[in-house]
C-alpha cells in the first residue's frame, strides 16, 4: 500500500480503545533483548496519548518523502520506507510487534545500562498493529542522572531512591504492520533503519 494511505490509515488504529503494550528494548550482549513494561490503565493511556500525539491530523497537509540518512525532514514532512524493500527491518518490527512474546521487565541493571529504544505497540484487533518507536537511554532513569530527586510525602520532603523512568509524548519513528510500510515523523536522529 503506498505510504500515503498507510498514513491515513493510522487514525483508525488509535481510534476506540484499542490495547496498549509497551517495550523496552536493550543489547546488554550485542543482541537486543526486549522486555514488555507491565503497565496500569492510565500509564497505558499516557503511552496511547503520546501515540495519537505523533500522528498528522486528518487535515495537516503532509508531504511525504523517500527516507534518506542523514536527512532532515523540514516541518510539515514525513519521511518513509517502504518495508518489503527491507527484509531485516520489518523482521525486526514484526518482533516488537509480538507483545505477548515478550518476557516482562523486571528493572534487571543490566538491561537498564543497556536500553537503547522503546516501543508503543498499539493494537486495535488481533490483526492489526500500529508500532511507535523512541529512542531510550539509561539516563532516563532517574537515579542514574547527575543530581538527586526529592518527593514530597507524608509532610515531609525525602530522597528518591527507587527506580523511576522518564518518558516524553515524541516519537522517532512509527509503523503500520499489517499495512507494511514505515513512515518516520519529526526532526530526531532517529530513522527506522536505525531502530531495528
Amino acid at each position: 500500500m503506498p505510504a500515503d494511505q498507510s498514513l491515513q490509515s493510522l487514525p483508525q488504529a488509535l481510534a476506540d480503545t484499542p490495547s496498549v503494550a509497551v517495550l523496552v528494548a536493550a543489547a546488554p550482549d550485542g543482541d537486543i533483548v526486549l522486555q514488555r513494561l507491565t503497565l496500569r490503565e492510565d500509564l497505558a493511556a499516557e503511552f496511547l496519548s503520546a501515540a495519537k500525539d505523533s500522528v498528522p491530523h486528518v487535515n495537516q497537509e503532509i508531504r511525504l518523502r523517500p527516507y534518506d540518512p542523514g536527512y532532515k525532514p523540514d516541518p510539515g514532512e514525513i519521511t518513509y520506507l517502504d518495508l518489503a524493500e527491507k527484509g531485516e527491518i520489518a523482521e525486526q518490527i514484526h518482533q516488537v510487534s509480538q507483545v505477548q512474546q515478550a518476557e516482562l521487565f523486571h528493572e534487571d541493571d543490566e538491561i537498564i545500562d543497556s536500553l537503547r529504544f522503546y516501543s508503543i505497540v498499539v493494537s486495535p484487533s488481533g490483526r492489526r498493529r500500529a508500532v511507535f518507536f523512541r529512542t531510550y537511554s539509561p539516563k532516563k532513569e532517574l537515579t542514574r542522572r547527575a543530581g538527586f530527586a526529592a518527593l514530597f510525602r507524608r509532610g515531609s520532603y525525602d530522597k528518591v531512591d527507587k527506580k523511576i523512568f522518564l518518558f516524553d509524548h515524541d516519537t522517532d519513528c512509527f509503523v503500520s504492520v499489517k499495512l507494511g510500510t514505515s513512515i518516520r515523523g519529526g526532526s530526531r536522529g532517529l530513522g527506522c533503519t536505525d531502530a531495528a
